[in-house]
């Protein structure tokens, strides 16, 4: 639905070699993360070579805080230097809007794709207006199982959406949003949007 939320994107590195026990230790969170009342979207990803991540989405600083307290956060942050490299970094997000499936039973997801943009000075209102337009059309992209409205700082938004299948996550490329990003882009931002396009492994939408 088209209202605020609270997210996070939080980005880590593997060690060398370390890469399917990456995957492993983001895939076991997700039985904890499915207790979680109040996070309304939890994605674990894997990007580029040994770069992995997880996307959340919660209602509220509450159920943030509770996320952050949990059971599956204590189990990444107790075996996270067995695998991965340092310290993640994590970014505090606006959820503008966002679609969801609607139940828990959704079907497979397995791609991900992540847009971030620079906009121009006194288009905040304008790049606003286009992200919520876009939350309309979104509703009738049936191949697209989630997707999210994101500012990131006061100069920065993006979106993230997940797919089935690489198919889809194709025809959302070529749908309202990138397209009218691609023909705005003089106008509201500074250069086309940066892209990044993980593999989903695992999921919990609702």
């Amino acid at each position: 639905m088209a209202m605020s939320a609270i997210g996070t994107l939080t980005r880590w590195t593997a060690h060398t070699g370390q890469d399917a026990q990456a995957g492993d230790l983001l895939r076991d969170a997700l039985p904890l993360v499915m207790l979680e009342s109040g996070t309304l979207a939890w994605l674990a990803l894997r990007y580029d070579g040994s770069s992995f991540g997880t996307f959340a989405c919660f209602r509220s600083l509450a159920a943030r805080q509770a996320h952050l307290d949990g059971a599956a956060q204590r189990l990444l942050k107790n075996k996270a230097p067995l695998v991965f490299d340092g310290s993640p970094r994590v970014v505090e997000l606006d959820v503008i809007a966002e679609k969801l499936p609607p139940d828990a039973l959704f079907g497979p997801v397995t791609q991900g794709l992540q847009l971030e943009f620079e906009i121009k000075a006194g288009q905040e209102l304008a790049v606003r207006e286009l992200l919520l337009g876009a939350f309309v059309a979104m509703q009738q992209e049936e191949a697209t199982t989630a997707w999210f409205a994101l500012r990131i700082d006061s100069d920065h938004y993006g979106s993230f959406a997940v797919f089935p299948d690489k198919g889809a996550r194709f025809r959302h490329l070529t749908g309202r949003l990138p397209v009218e990003l691609a023909t705005h882009a003089l106008k509201l931002l500074h250069g086309l949007p940066g892209l990044e396009m993980p593999q989903v492994l695992a999921a919990k939408l609702r």
